[in-house]
């Protein structure tokens, strides 16, 4: 028995370093920093107060252990709202279980209705979009985690310019090459979020641009970061190495022979996490707008909201994934500031220490009333002008994690009225949705994970 217990962990430890070594080899592997440490994860409520705190003073004068409580009460919103898509996800369930039941000769009577084919075609369609955003989602994941893709056995295909260049301390800035010149080679501009907490934050409740040629209405932070790295990073680089290619090509111009060779046009591929995945997505803009010709793609794994369009003139495709509970996904300029609002409401008046039972519960009814009142029609707070709704940018896939573990993948579109009401409603995703996980949902581990199981 003792020598069939050691030959079992042999075993079980050969497959763990199979495992380890599979993940290294796919590129997922851990980034060296992180946005929220581990002690912002174990303590997710802590970590958004004392971030509140430092953004608005008057929030500060009550004390990080009272915003934290407000926090706390709030959230009994969105468990609630957590609770009736649960319920809403299992009833869908049990009326597709019952349809998958039905004998052969039903289903294939209502194969051959019209009106069904046209819908199972668009639900193939609907289907087929969810595995390329997935597989481009991937596709990001491992530019990111590690600044190469292993997808030719490993061996080298790309060449990095330059080194990572880290932008006013909070972005670093890779730019990634094809070796093989060809017509699908692509340069790939991998951007990472290296600053803390209190900065990106800080960058999510900048100023806005209200007038934009490309944008419209943006992010002011994110448009500076873009725009730096498109002027300081990437055409400074491209011309180093046009420079150096012209230079190899100098014995062909002195022995009185035409260079063949024109300019093609380029392509690129933007991938980002996070904030950095919303400076992709304007970056992208950008890059659509001086380049033309250009063929332009980006791909954002949680950004946060940037513009007030989703769609850029030039862009071929932006996809954004997001991951259930994602706080930076959901957070903006006018979505922090109504919750500093709704905040108010519990937190106690001058001369008492907490809030009574009887304030607590008449603050939950009216912050889930205006909640509900601000998804219909704007309230009177939101007429400012620095109020104006951004968008994530370009088409996104919001990926919900059930209580089965399984992952349900959806894409949303905003001309279709019950898929907005379930998304502001349930969802929450243009107000912050307080959770024990909405930090913890941000991290590339997450989405990892996330993308495996859908």
């Amino acid at each position: 028995p003792q020598q069939r217990r050691m030959v079992l962990a042999a075993k079980l430890l050969g497959v763990w370093c199979c495992f380890v070594g599979a993940r290294a080899s796919l590129g997922v592997a851990r980034p060296r920093a992180a946005v929220f440490g581990a002690d912002d994860l174990e303590h997710p409520f802590s970590s958004l107060a004392r971030s509140l705190c430092v953004m608005d003073d008057s929030l500060n004068l009550h004390g990080m252990a009272s915003i934290r409580r407000a926090l706390l009460a709030l959230s009994l919103q969105s468990k609630a709202a957590k609770g009736l898509d649960g319920m809403a996800h299992g009833i869908s369930s049990l009326g597709a279980s019952a349809a998958s039941g039905s004998s052969v000769s039903e289903r294939l009577a209502a194969a051959r209705d019209s009106k069904r084919t046209s819908r199972s075609l668009r639900a193939r369609a609907a289907a087929a979009a969810r595995a390329e955003a997935i597989a481009d989602a991937f596709e990001a994941l491992e530019w990111i985690s590690t600044g190469r893709k292993d997808a030719d056995g490993g061996q080298g295909s790309s060449v990095l310019h330059g080194g990572t260049t880290i932008i006013d301390g909070v972005l670093a800035a890779d730019v990634i090459e094809d070796e093989e010149d060809s017509d699908s080679s692509e340069i790939k501009i991998v951007l990472r979020w290296v600053g803390d907490g209190v900065a990106l934050f800080d960058a999510l409740d900048s100023e806005m641009l209200t007038r934009h040629a490309i944008f419209g209405a943006a992010s002011r932070e994110f448009l500076r970061l873009a725009t730096k790295v498109r002027d300081e990073v990437l055409l400074p680089r491209l011309f180093a190495a046009a420079t150096n290619e012209d230079d190899d090509d100098d014995d062909v111009s002195q022995e009185g022979g035409e260079s063949k060779k024109r300019e093609k046009p380029r392509r690129y591929a933007v991938f980002g996490h996070g904030a950095a995945g919303s400076v992709g997505a304007l970056l992208a803009g950008l890059l659509a707008s001086s380049s033309p010709d250009s063929a332009v793609r980006a791909v954002c794994l949680g950004p946060a909201p940037c513009a007030s369009r989703r769609h850029y003139p030039g862009v071929a495709r932006i996809t954004s994934v997001v991951l259930g509970d994602d706080l930076v996904a959901r957070s903006s300029r006018s979505s922090l500031r109504r919750l500093r609002r709704r905040l108010r409401r519990f937190l106690p008046i001058k001369g008492q220490k907490h809030l009574s039972f009887f304030g607590l519960g008449a603050a939950v009814a009216s912050s889930t009333l205006a909640s509900m009142a601000g998804t219909v029609t704007p309230t009177a707070d939101d007429d400012d002008h620095d109020e104006i709704k951004l968008h994530l940018p370009g088409h996104v896939f919001f990926l919900k994690p059930r209580a089965d573990g399984s992952v349900v993948a959806y894409a949303l579109k905003t001309e279709n009225p019950k898929q907005g009401a379930r998304a502001d409603l349930l969802w929450q995703l243009n107000d912050l949705f307080l959770s024990k996980s909405m930090l913890a949902h941000h991290s590339l581990d997450a989405y990892l994970q996330s993308l495996d199981r859908a």
